[in-house]
């Protein structure tokens, strides 16, 4: 009589659990808030740009608590610690040498970075090899019609280049104008010395009355007469370069460090048709389908100097803060530069005439 054999078990492999899928190296964070409209940054935005005001805070809070601070004789009319020998601190004197260097000359400065970043980052400029290896797919008589889309897709990775360099020297320009606007000229005096004079200041004559000081309408044509500019809202003028400077620079290598650290922050813009929608991933399909896009890695020189300068006027921003100004010149220098931050980089999500004038870092 046959035995009726049992079914054998199915092979070990049937119980194993079905594989994962990898984690994606890139990851979108959420944006609770900045789904409300594309005016207002997106949150890591929100996080970098509130660095400003609590950076503002902390050092007011340090000079107006510090006894040694509170201790040493300061002068409304040089804007610093007077005699200097008196100061607090090194970084309270205004001859040291980061500021001589670095802060007077803060434009300059800022200016060389960003040039660096643009001449050496490959969102601007071709790899050789890639040039080269179109032409050779051009001159091949056998690619037919591949050859002729190469041809467009070549003039159009070279018309987006274009586009992108000179929206960056638009917004660039824009900045630019606004600082010397602000602390320079302005169709003569600039704005903080028009705000100086139109809150109750003016030149005051170190003796008797002399004409050249009582005509003068700048800080700088007073100090030239030998008088005293006293008695108005005297803006800090180092507050506005260095948050308006850092702010431009580190919005323009924001996308190229987030993209290196694996991240994609997608920010909303509103587009001509009135839909809001949501842009960021132009330079991450490029860099991944081959687009031609070469020089610069995302982590190198030019952005790790752009960095650096960043860095440098956070601190200097800091120092400003604890030793030079009251609080509400500071706190006036860096409201201005929100403002033209805010024109430069975020009205254009919400205006799409404006965006492509201006264009978006990073697209």
């Amino acid at each position: 009589m046959a035995t009726k054999r049992k079914p054998s078990p199915p092979p070990f492999s049937q119980y194993s659990a079905p594989p994962q899928p990898q984690p994606q190296t890139t990851t979108t964070a959420s944006h609770p808030w900045h789904a409300l409209t594309p005016h207002l940054p997106t949150p890591l935005e929100t996080a970098l740009l509130a660095l400003y005001p609590l950076t503002l805070a902390l050092g007011s809070l340090f000079a107006s608590l510090a006894p040694h601070i509170r201790a040493s004789p300061y002068s409304q009319q040089h804007q610093a610690f007077h005699p200097e020998k008196l100061a607090p601190a090194y970084w309270a004197r205004k001859t040291n040498a980061w500021n001589v260097v670095f802060v007077k000359r803060g434009w300059g400065w800022v200016s060389a970075a960003l040039l660096l970043f643009a001449l050496s980052h490959r969102a601007f400029w071709r790899k050789a090899n890639a040039l080269e290896h179109a032409k050779a797919r051009l001159n091949n008589p056998d690619t037919g019609a591949k050859a002729l889309s190469a041809r467009a897709d070549e003039r159009d990775n070279r018309d987006r280049r274009l586009r992108r360099l000179a929206q960056l020297f638009v917004r660039w320009a824009l900045c630019t104008t606004a600082w010397a606007a602000t602390t320079q000229w302005f169709l003569g005096p600039a704005l903080i010395d028009r705000i100086f004079v139109l809150t109750g200041g003016g030149c005051v004559p170190p003796g008797g009355d002399t004409h050249a000081a009582l005509a003068a309408r700048s800080h700088a044509q007073c100090r030239r007469a030998g008088g005293a500019w006293l008695g108005g809202h005297d803006v800090s003028g180092h507050v506005f370069l260095l948050v308006l400077g850092s702010a431009m620079l580190g919005l323009e290598i924001l996308p190229t460090v987030l993209r290196a650290a694996g991240l994609r922050e997608e920010r909303r813009v509103r587009k001509a048709s009135g839909h809001v929608g949501r842009v960021g991933r132009s330079l991450e399909v490029e860099s991944r389908d081959g687009g031609g896009d070469g020089g610069e890695g995302p982590t190198g020189l030019g952005t790790r100097i752009a960095i650096g300068v960043v860095g440098v006027c956070w601190w200097m921003l800091l120092m400003t803060a604890a030793f030079f100004h009251d609080w509400r010149e500071k706190w006036a220098g860096g409201f201005i530069a929100g403002l033209v931050v805010w024109g430069v980089y975020f009205a254009p999500r919400g205006w799409a005439e404006w965006r492509g004038v201006v264009g978006m870092p990073g697209l």
